[in-house]
């Protein structure tokens, strides 16, 4: 999927950026709350749709969903975001 149509589906640049925000703002929320591993470990109904598919459609660790944003969504739409500014 490329960056304009994930721009447009967010609701064009400002939307993305929001959502880059709002992500990034989220994990900031959990890091000060200072979780504990047994809390970090809870599991979690989860469901993740990409492209019509299910990837994950069932309980998952909130250290793992976590840890998702941050090493894969706020990089990969970050990369999203700079590639509409060259474009």
């Amino acid at each position: 999927m490329d960056s304009f149509h994930v721009a447009s589906l967010a609701g064009g640049t400002a939307g993305l950026q929001e959502r880059i925000r709002r992500q990034g703002e989220a994990l900031a929320a959990f890091d000060s709350a200072g979780l504990s591993d047994v809390e970090l470990d809870t599991l979690v109904p989860a469901r993740l749709i990409s492209k019509g598919a299910a990837l994950v459609d069932g309980p998952v660790r909130l250290r793992d969903i976590l840890t998702g944003l941050a090493d894969t969504e706020l990089p990969g739409h970050t990369a999203q975001l700079l590639a509409l500014l060259e474009g």
